[in-house]
């Protein structure tokens, strides 16, 4: 089966690594005209050299302002990929205010707001999209903060 993604554009957040680089890059070879979103400007070079029909958006996706103002003329996106993503890797007990508002802030408020902004691009120009949420960061393997729960002190 061939996959055909002619004449579509998908952005794809956290697009310069691991699975949203691969992702970027299939949709590119399937005929999408990607969208990477990234927030480190050698990263998206790199990415831009590998791939020169993709266009690159360097851009932090946990500033709430700053993502509305980049994306709103975004132009027309027929496919969302949210797959930025964060967490920290150490002890839940050593967990401070600084590193939950990251990871809230790149994993629950930049999804919502990005996703906002493509939901109003597709309704605004009345056409159907897809959104794909891709999570990775502790399906696999449990991260350290959670070894309190395996040692039974839930």
């Amino acid at each position: 089966m061939e996959i055909n993604f002619s004449g579509k554009r998908a952005l794809v957040t956290g697009a310069t690594k691991g699975i949203g680089k691969d992702i970027a890059t299939q949709l590119s070879k399937c005929g999408a005209k990607v969208v990477a979103v990234g927030r480190t400007k050698q990263l998206l070079g790199e990415l831009k050299k590998e791939l020169p029909s993709i266009e690159i958006v360097e851009l932090d996706i946990a500033d709430w302002k700053q993502t509305e103002n980049v994306l709103k003329n975004i132009g027309p996106i027929d496919l969302l990929v949210n797959n930025a993503g964060m967490g920290w890797l150490k002890s839940l007990l050593d967990a401070t205010e600084e590193d939950v508002d990251s990871v809230f802030g790149v994993n629950i408020k930049a999804l919502i707001n990005v996703t906002k902004i493509v939901v109003q691009n597709m309704l605004d120009r009345k056409v159907p999209g897809s959104i794909v949420n891709i999570s990775s960061q502790v399906g696999p393997k449990m991260s350290k903060f959670m070894t309190f729960i395996n040692n039974g002190f839930c």
